[in-house]
């Protein structure tokens, strides 16, 4: 009889729903994300109790990381073009994306730079002798600062003093270390220090962050859930925290 309860008693441990062996999720997204996307896959591991293992960089490139074969589940770029490349390409599961909100841009300032200029113009002052954006070449975020200041009339007054980030995020460091006094970055990263210049969304194209499961994921169960929070309500309170506008009507 003790033999037979200790058989069933290990069956029930090994094949009890805390027992079953969680999965991983890889999703490849745009730098800006961070914040909000971190928030969201603890989100998703408390529901479903798979990982997500991120890989933040500039849309371009990861999307050229997904070309050449990097084998991610999900894409979420800041520009919907480079996920459009994709599908082109037949990248993309079921041909479908989503633009699921827009990104913005905003003024920061290094603590030993002085005082938070009162519009980008402002940025043609000589305190500020470095600069720093993400490259426009790759980075989203980086062209449409790039952008805002062609048409605030700036950018050829600026050139020599500009410094380019790979990505959002090393454009921010660059601020943060002083290795630049000041810088245009995504709302997202600063939105909880509340001490930025909001740049008008009239001077630059919008960042449309989009979303896509990738053609060759082998784990499209656990994309479609993570997703579903992204694209749904408590996925765009969490957005719309970090300083996103909502899409409406995907």
């Amino acid at each position: 009889m003790f033999k037979k309860f200790i058989t069933i008693s290990i069956f029930l441990f090994l094949f009890s729903p805390s027992m079953v062996l969680s999965e991983t999720l890889y999703v490849a997204a745009a730098s800006d994300l961070q914040p909000a996307f971190k928030e969201i896959g603890g989100l998703y591991k408390q529901r479903t109790g798979n990982n997500v293992i991120f890989t933040f960089g500039s849309s371009g490139l990861l999307s050229k990381q997904i070309m050449h074969g990097a084998p991610f589940d999900i894409f979420a770029s800041a520009n919907k073009r480079y996920i459009e490349e994709l599908k082109n390409k037949g990248l993309i599961a079921d041909d479908k994306y989503y633009v699921f909100c827009r990104g913005r841009i905003a003024v920061v300032v290094n603590k030993n730079s002085g005082s938070l200029p009162v519009s980008i113009n402002d940025l043609i002052k000589g305190s500020f002798k470095k600069i720093a954006i993400a490259n426009p070449e790759h980075a989203p975020y980086g062209a449409a600062a790039k952008e805002a200041l062609i048409k605030a009339g700036i950018w050829d007054d600026l050139r020599q003093r500009l410094v380019f980030g790979e990505n959002i995020r090393q454009a921010l460091q660059y601020i943060h270390t002083g290795d630049a006094d000041a810088g245009i970055v995504a709302l997202s990263l600063v939105a909880a220090d509340n001490n930025y210049l909001l740049i008008d969304e009239g001077l630059h194209n919008p960042i449309e962050q989009s979303i896509a499961v990738l053609k060759d994921s082998k784990n499209r169960r656990l994309s479609e859930g993570f997703m579903d929070i992204v694209l749904n309500g408590t996925g765009r309170k969490i957005l719309k925290k970090y300083g996103f506008v909502i899409t409406e009507g995907f």
